[in-house]
């Protein structure tokens, strides 16, 4: 557990007149006493607990363990037809609200075969059990339960679940002050009835670690799956982040904490340029965006005409775009024509130097096969307009964020059932 102090000032002043006889002048003594420095805390407490079906499960839970653990399937073991639930319940008990990040791996791990009837079920040791096992994974922060991976009536695969946790980064609050204090992860496993030999012997191990930082501290995403890159946060839901040139913008509530609201004639956002932002063979940006007027607008860009960015048009809607360096600018859009007004909408698109893909509501809508690589500008970032001079959004910004490389469809699924309204 990662534990960030913060600094509360106080002071005593104490103003004491002296005379001393009849000595024609006067003493004025100032002291200033009691000056106390106070370091705030994080405390994350962690309780797991696991329960199975057609299965043996063993808990070992420590009083604020750091290492914890469920094992299914060791006395009675795994087989077509188990299922189980494991449950992390997360608390910060201290006196500072704190970001709770996650990195997360699965390995597997394929039995000694017998002669029969794995050999058979599985020659080539690629469909085992790591493959079959099937997920849902919900997240609770206190107030509202999401979906972070599958549903309750359509699982997914284990592969994908490590990437899923690892992308997780929420506000937690604090114990008896706030009510997302609490957060909780419930990790629903099945493995079909319908699995046959192919699982015969097989292993599946999954690590989760949890981490608790100050809320004034930004991190990347937790690059667990190796296929995040860096994540450039513009700005979140926490209420501590103090933003650069924020002009006619004001916090508001948003879709999860705290969201930047825009008056639709001149307030905006604006980034200074860094090379960090100088992307030149994949990118991603992603926002959660509620309008309230249908017109042209900027939701996220770096660069206009020779940049990339999240747009909204009058008539067409949700757009995105890249400019391809030596060439020009090439845009796609949703083709669901005007959004609804006052509806929260989750948009991103990547490109990875072959295709420029628009996803909303953590679906892909949208492609275009492009190569390429990205023109680079040095204008600043701006979030809610052009530059300041027009396209001025109307409504609210959640969670702006842009990466230095191409997220996956899942990694986007994960982000937008993370926090989808309810």
């Amino acid at each position: 557990m990662k534990k960030i102090f913060g600094l509360a000032w106080s002071a005593i002043l104490v103003v004491t007149m002296v005379a001393t006889g009849t000595s024609a002048y006067f003493n004025n003594t100032e002291h200033s006493t009691g000056n106390l420095i106070t370091a705030g805390t994080l405390n994350l407490v962690d309780t797991i607990s696991g329960s199975a079906t057609n299965a043996s499960v063993a808990v070992a839970d420590g009083a604020d363990s750091i290492n914890d653990s469920v094992n299914f399937g060791l006395t009675d073991p795994v087989r077509p037809g188990s299922s189980g639930v494991v449950t992390w319940t997360l608390n910060n008990t201290g006196n500072l609200p704190g970001t709770l990040t996650l990195v997360s791996t699965a390995t597997f791990s394929e039995g000694a075969a017998p002669n029969e009837p794995e050999l058979a079920a599985d020659p080539t040791n690629l469909i085992g059990l790591g493959q079959k096992l099937l997920v849902w994974v919900t997240f609770n922060n206190g107030s509202a339960t999401s979906d972070v991976l599958g549903t309750s009536g359509a699982y997914a695969s284990l592969s994908g679940l490590a990437a899923a946790l690892s992308l997780q980064s929420v506000q937690m609050g604090r114990v008896n002050v706030d009510t997302n204090a609490t957060l909780v992860y419930v990790l629903h496993w099945s493995v079909p009835t319908a699995v046959g030999n192919e699982i015969q012997g097989d292993s599946a191990t999954l690590n989760v670690e949890f981490t608790l930082t100050d809320s004034a501290y930004i991190a990347p995403v937790p690059d667990g799956d190796n296929n995040v890159g860096s994540q450039y946060l513009i700005f979140s839901q926490s209420d501590n982040i103090s933003l650069e040139n924020m002009y006619a913008a004001n916090w508001t509530t948003g879709l999860t904490g705290k969201g930047i609201a825009f008056n639709g004639s001149n307030s905006y956002v604006s980034i200074a340029d860094s090379a960090a932002y100088h992307f030149t063979s994949q990118v991603s940006m992603e926002a959660w965006v509620y309008t309230s007027e249908q017109k042209e607008a900027k939701i996220i860009e770096k660069g206009d005409w020779d940049g990339q960015g999240i747009d909204q048009d009058k008539w067409d809607g949700w757009q995105v775009g890249v400019y391809i360096n030596g060439d020009k600018k090439y845009d796609i859009v949703w083709g669901q024509g005007r959004p609804l007004l006052n509806t929260w909408y989750h948009i991103a698109y990547t490109y990875d130097g072959t295709t420029l893909r628009l996803y909303i509501n953590g679906a892909e809508c949208n492609s275009m096969a492009l190569s390429g690589s990205l023109k680079v500008n040095t204008r600043p970032i701006s979030i809610g307009s052009d530059g300041g001079k027009q396209k001025f959004f109307n409504g609210i910004i959640d969670q702006a964020r842009i990466y230095d490389t191409a997220l996956t469809a899942d990694q986007i699924k994960a982000h937008y059932n993370a926090f989808k309204p309810q």
